[in-house]
């Protein structure tokens, strides 16, 4: 579950269960700002991202799950 933009948290389907995107995190910029001094829940919300149409997605899978 894991790409070029991070690890893949949650995966966006359509109400055709069709896939329109993704969220993730980067693990790597999580780390970052945990150096800086950044709290772990704030560091983790920094390093989010999504990519595709997230915003129009019906039901958000949790990949290790389903």
């Amino acid at each position: 579950l894991e790409m070029a933009e991070g690890y893949v948290t949650g995966i966006a389907l359509d109400e055709n269960n069709e896939i329109i995107g993704y969220k993730f995190v980067s693990l790597g910029k999580f780390t970052d700002f945990i150096k800086k001094g950044d709290s772990p829940n704030e560091a983790w919300e920094k390093a989010q991202g999504q990519y595709g149409r997230v915003a129009d997605a019906v039901k958000i899978i949790d990949p290790r799950k389903e």
